[in-house]
């Protein structure tokens, strides 16, 4: 598969535990987020002054865990295609 959409080197890529989505993030602060079958890409999160270094899914795939550059903590955030219809 092709996952294309980056425009900067990654900083990190995380799969979900059941495979079907990857998370990857560049050095510019984008964060997508991939359907695997599809290649498609079904999420966007763009952090320009705060670039992610790390990223990673819970056990059960809700949550997507950031660490960011020159920050102290980790931002959780839902996968909204759980809550609401992504088009």
């Amino acid at each position: 598969r092709n996952f294309a959409g980056h425009q900067h080197s990654f900083t990190d890529v995380a799969f979900s535990p059941d495979g079907r989505r990857i998370a990857s993030a560049d050095a510019a602060g984008h964060v997508r987020l991939w359907d695997v079958p599809s290649a498609a890409c079904v999420d966007w999160l763009c952090f320009p002054s705060l670039p992610v270094t790390s990223l990673s899914f819970n056990a059960s795939g809700e949550f997507l865990a950031t660490a960011h550059l020159g920050e102290t903590g980790v931002n959780l955030w839902v996968d909204r295609t759980l809550v609401e219809h992504v088009s």
